[in-house]
This record gives structure tokens, C-alpha cells and sequence, in this order.
């Protein structure tokens, strides 16, 4: 059989176990090997049979999901490989910024004059009105509230911190 001597091979089949047989590696005979895969993919590639093989025969090996960019070039006589991790530093939230609490949920029916003041559209007047005209058993029934009509209840329902129970 011939020889297809390669110093430089690129995996087939994201390194699955069907790519790179043993019988492949001993007729390419590479030195290094690159690996094009996904971080954590689905098929669990490249599969350890065939990085196996790879280090058995002494390749050098170089994956996509570890070292990020994989650029080789060549003078014509040797090559060189380098690479560009693309890993992402967390990051941390300025500790001397506090984070935006969420939004306290309004009960209609149990808020404070003044918790009833925290909804979009709900000023002093309304928020009398609203505690007058209790109980209430849907936001719908808001637009009994004098200036809530069916745009400003949209408003209200959207702001999503008014509730009735």
C-alpha cells in the first residue's frame, strides 16, 4: 500500500469514534492533530478511543473547544501553531453598585396607600380610590378607577407588579 505522509492532520468527524482508525494514523503517520468541536456538545465528540489513538501514536493535539482559534502556518520547510482561547473571564458585578432589587408585587386589595403608589399610573388620588372601592377579584376591574381606562389597565397588567388575591 502507499504512504500518504501528512505532518499535520485534521480529524475527521469532530473525532468521533468512527473518524481516525488505527490504520488511517499508521499510513498518515501526522505530528500534530487538529480537532474542529463544540464546548460540551450533545455527542460527546471527540470520543476518547480516538484521542487515544492520537496520543498513543505521540500526535500532538490541538481542539477547538480547549484552544479556541487553532492558526498553523508554514514557511515551506516547518510550521508553527498557535492558538487564541477564547475564554471568557465572569464577570462580577460592581461591588459598590447594588444590584436592582426586583420589583415588590402589589396585592390591590392589601396594599398601603402608599405601596398602592409603587403601580405605573397610580398617583394619590387613585390610590384613595382604589382602597375605597375594594375588593377587587381581577385587574380588569381597575377601569372602575376614575382616568384607568383600557389602555392605562395594559400599562398596569404590563408593568407586571400589580396583583389581585
Amino acid at each position: 500500500s502507499e504512504y500518504l505522509p501528512s505532518d499535520i492532520l485534521k480529524v475527521g468527524h469532530h473525532g468521533s469514534r468512527t473518524s481516525t482508525s488505527q490504520e488511517f494514523l499508521e499510513v498518515v503517520s501526522p505530528s500534530t492533530a487538529v480537532i474542529q468541536v463544540g464546548e460540551d456538545n450533545r455527542y460527546g465528540h471527540p470520543h476518547e478511543e480516538v484521542l487515544n489513538r492520537l496520543a498513543l501514536a505521540g500526535v500532538d493535539i490541538y481542539r477547538t473547544d480547549i484552544s479556541g482559534t487553532i492558526v498553523i502556518t508554514s514557511n515551506g520547510i516547518g510550521y508553527q501553531v498557535d492558538t487564541d482561547p477564547y475564554f471568557h473571564e465572569p464577570v462580577d458585578p460592581d461591588p459598590d453598585q447594588d444590584p436592582d432589587p426586583a420589583p415588590t408585587r402589589v396585592n390591590i386589595n392589601t396594599a398601603s396607600f402608599e405601596e398602592l403608589q409603587e403601580i405605573v399610573h397610580i398617583g394619590e388620588a387613585r390610590a384613595q380610590e382604589i382602597i375605597n372601592l375594594r375588593p377587587f377579584t381581577s385587574l380588569d376591574q381597575l377601569t372602575q378607577v376614575t382616568g384607568i381606562g383600557p389602555a392605562r389597565l395594559q400599562d398596569i397588567k404590563d408593568e407586571g407588579i400589580a396583583y389581585v388575591e
